[in-house]
């Protein structure tokens, strides 16, 4: 097919705003030609004769793609008219058809957030940039992700804006969600007076919201001031180890007595010390991960992005197999699901059940100690919550 367009009438040549520019080549041709990417046609198609030196194939959206992708050019019988073109990036795509406009918005308030959806019918690749504003005034950061691609160009992105209860007073509460960088106003809403009915509720639960990150925030503090002590019992037993066989010297019997002492005092290991938790909070979430927030059951969860990572919090330890307790996913987003272990691809393991909430098991190839878990999950319409990672040791 290459050889059989090397030698095609028409060639690409640039790539300009709203349009795929190819020139004639030789004799010249006529013809109608149209730009797909995927299959997904990107503008409508476009007439032109043997004295048109130069076409311009028109591109009036683009679809979510992974990258590098091929814009292929096709004549009225389906057939490719010049041979596959290349984009490389997002920057491309924004040349073609600009960041587009964000619509058909929906918002509602969940948990202690305002969460909606929205959708770009141009630019299905670059994830919008957002920026809530909070009673006329004060910008407060939004997140934005990829909710789903459509299947006619564009995508729809999910956007989540925190909600804090010093937000309302008598008069109640105004939020906005902004579209960056010209700030335009996609979405506003006024919340009741927090002394109405209404607005008593938002604000209570929002308080209950901050109460449960605040006892998540004690459960950490205590369990790193365990995962301390163990630390300093464990180094008060080497230290020890050491000094008593200095002082015994080359008596054989004496130290194999002092060996099967020690031995049996640390033997047995406390039993918290086989797991490491990883919770939503802990500093050993690595990149890649949301700010913590509550699913709708008010479990405490942190959603991944395309790629995230996990440190392990005793990375000298040899670790049997990682259990991530998910929250949220579709069944297609679990199957896409992959797993590395500092660097090394690990097996995944999936429940038998279709989705969340589910245990994924990651296990490392040969049981060796391990500093830093990578996930990644290559599905389109991803979504992946997590509540905690546990690492069981052997």
């Amino acid at each position: 097919m290459t050889s059989s367009l090397s030698s095609s009438p028409l060639a690409f040549e640039m790539f300009t705003a709203g349009a795929i520019q190819l020139v004639q080549q030789g004799a010249g041709t006529s013809g109608r030609l149209q730009a797909f990417v995927r299959g997904v046609p990107l503008g409508a198609p476009v007439e032109f004769s043997s004295e048109d030196s130069r076409i311009l194939v028109p591109v009036e959206r683009f679809p979510h793609v992974e990258f590098p992708a091929e814009v292929r050019i096709g004549w009225a019988d389906g057939q490719d008219a010049v041979i596959p073109i290349r984009v490389d990036g997002a920057d491309v795509v924004a040349g073609l058809v600009g960041q587009g406009t964000l619509s058909e918005v929906s918002v509602q308030f969940r948990n202690g957030l305002i969460v909606g959806t929205a959708r770009n019918r141009a630019n299905g690749v670059t994830v919008p940039m957002m920026m809530g504003r909070v009673n006329g005034t004060l910008l407060r950061a939004v997140e934005t992700r990829l909710s789903g691609a459509d299947d006619t160009g564009g995508a729809s992105f999910r956007f989540t804006l925190p909600v804090e209860a010093s937000d309302f007073s008598d008069r109640g509460a105004s939020f906005e969600i902004l579209h960056a960088p010209s700030l335009e106003c996609i979405w506003r809403s006024v919340l009741a007076p927090a002394d109405t009915l209404m607005g008593g509720g938002i604000v209570t639960d929002i308080r209950l919201s901050e109460a449960e990150r605040k006892l998540a925030d004690a459960s950490l503090a205590l369990e790193t001031k365990l995962n301390a002590k163990v630390a300093r019992q464990n180094r008060l037993i080497e230290d020890l180890t050491a000094h008593l066989l200095s002082l015994i010297g080359k008596d054989a019997d004496a130290r194999e007595q002092a060996r099967r002492l020690i031995s049996d005092t640390a033997r047995e290991e406390p039993a918290d010390t086989t797991v490491g938790v990883v919770g939503t909070l802990s500093p050993y979430m690595g990149w890649g991960w949301s700010d913590a927030g509550l699913s709708a059951d008010r479990i405490e969860q942190r959603r991944m992005g395309a790629a995230a990572t996990v440190l392990n919090p005793h990375p000298d330890r040899p670790v049997k197999a990682i259990a991530v307790t998910v929250t949220e996913a579709s069944p297609e987003a679990l199957a896409a699901l992959r797993g590395q272990t500092d660097g090394r691809q690990a097996a995944v393991e999936l429940p038998k059940v279709g989705g969340a909430p589910c245990t994924v098991t990651v296990r490392p190839q040969d049981g060796s100690s391990v500093s830093l878990v990578s996930l990644s999950c290559t599905a389109p319409r991803g979504g992946i919550a997590v509540q905690d990672i546990r690492f069981f040791y052997a």
